[in-house]
């Protein structure tokens, strides 16, 4: 993990329908992760967590968008992975935070062959949740996302891939918006056989 060493947060959660989409025309399906269950975490024994919970609810929706837009651009843009070129995935990163990511490019974005493997990439089943941690002024300090995500890639032989990203993203109020400072990524990719959706176009992703 990039950064300092922070208490990683262990959690289980549903999902919600994948879309196919991703074609050929360059277009970038659309993507919002599933919004998990907002946890408050107290310092200050003046300020109980169940008190705070609505801070921590509107932390974690000014957060959301960093975290589904560095998906939305390091996995499901195909100007992007086509091109190797993640850029734009890292505009929610501080510095530090942002010069460790492109070291491990492949494990946080598609890859930078990804275009040569995928003929398209599709969102699937996507949770997240956060923990707000709060100091003793009761003001938030560290917003944690925790992360689950899906996506289908069709390769250009024909076979199918589950993209697959558990990950952690530290995050804190820089003024200018919530960034993250700090991050863990696991990759567990693996063949599948894609079921057919309702309307006969395949789904990424377990339920």
């Amino acid at each position: 993990m990039a950064g300092g060493a922070i208490a990683l947060f262990a959690l289980k959660g549903g999902s919600v329908p994948g879309i196919f989409g991703g074609g050929p025309d360059n277009s970038t399906p659309p993507f919002d992760f599933r919004a998990g269950k907002t946890i408050a975490i107290s310092t200050s024994e003046s300020a109980p967590a169940k008190d705070l919970q609505t801070a921590a609810a509107k932390t974690a929706l000014q957060a959301t968008p960093v975290i589904d837009g560095l998906f939305t651009q390091a996995f499901l843009n195909p100007e992007n992975w086509r091109n190797g070129s993640y850029d734009s995935a890292f505009d929610g990163f501080d510095d530090a935070a942002r010069a460790s990511a492109e070291k491990q490019i492949q494990a946080v974005t598609l890859g930078t062959h990804a275009g040569g493997t995928y003929a398209t990439v599709s969102p699937g089943k996507s949770k997240l949740w956060f923990r707000v941690l709060f100091d003793a002024e009761s003001k938030p300090k560290t917003a944690v996302a925790v992360v689950r995500f899906h996506a289908l890639g069709k390769r250009t032989d024909g076979t199918y891939t589950d993209i697959t990203a558990h990950a952690q993203f530290f995050m804190h109020d820089t003024g200018d918006g919530w960034k993250i400072f700090s991050f863990k990524v696991g990759r567990t990719d693996h063949e599948t056989t894609p079921p057919p959706g309702p309307s006969g176009s395949p789904s990424a992703g377990p339920s």
